[in-house]
């Protein structure tokens, strides 16, 4: 990639050059050239790749263990499992209302798997205002006595606590989900006992 950059900005300048007739002229389209496909290269990298970009989402990575796989900074593929849960029921409160949910609402999670989206069949369902939102974003699984998060979109991110999950995500009480950049978050809390 490094390379085919190079031979495209020595292009540029070299028909800069031929052009104008003066080969200072050349070198520096040469050297703007490269330096502004580096820089859409990294704009476009930095838009579609889902990483956070605001300082609000730039929180710490938890402590690093055996099933952890950092990606990045800000990106880890799984999270180390939690302490057993005292209950398996659990819910999520929604921190942003709309058409189906108010804010601060605790909707239970019926079953051992629940859809978050905008799709009919999710069971957390967000209207057609959060544009960000995938039709069927991400789901929360019953994992033996533990409860994951699993991301579905392909181009929205979803995140726990500000991190971009990739893989799975085991769910602790008070861990924040978000869905996609900016968009709505939900707070995973168990509501009642066993």
């Amino acid at each position: 990639m490094k390379n085919v950059i190079h031979v495209i900005a020595i292009v540029v300048g070299w028909i800069v050059w031929r052009q104008t007739g003066h080969i200072f002229i050349g070198a520096v389209a040469c050297a703007l050239s490269e330096a502004i496909i580096w820089g859409l290269l990294w704009v476009i990298n930095t838009l579609f790749s889902g990483q956070p970009t605001s300082e609000e989402n730039n929180t710490p990575l938890p402590e690093s263990s055996n099933q952890m796989n950092t990606v990045d900074e800000n990106t880890v593929e799984m999270n180390p499992l939690p302490e057993k849960p005292k209950n398996t029921n659990v819910a999520l409160i929604h921190k942003v209302g709309s058409k189906y949910h108010r804010i601060g609402e605790e909707q239970k999670i019926e079953g051992n798997y629940a859809e978050i989206g905008r799709d009919i069949k999710c069971q957390v369902r967000y209207d057609e205002h959060f544009e960000t939102v995938s039709s069927r974003h991400a789901a929360i699984m019953k994992d033996d006595d533990h409860w994951k998060l699993l991301p579905l979109s392909r181009t929205n991110p979803t995140f726990v606590n500000g991190v971009m999950v990739q893989k799975e995500w085991y769910l602790q009480q008070g861990d924040e989900i978000q869905c996609a950049i900016n968009g709505p978050k939900l707070v995973f809390a168990s509501s009642g006992g066993q």
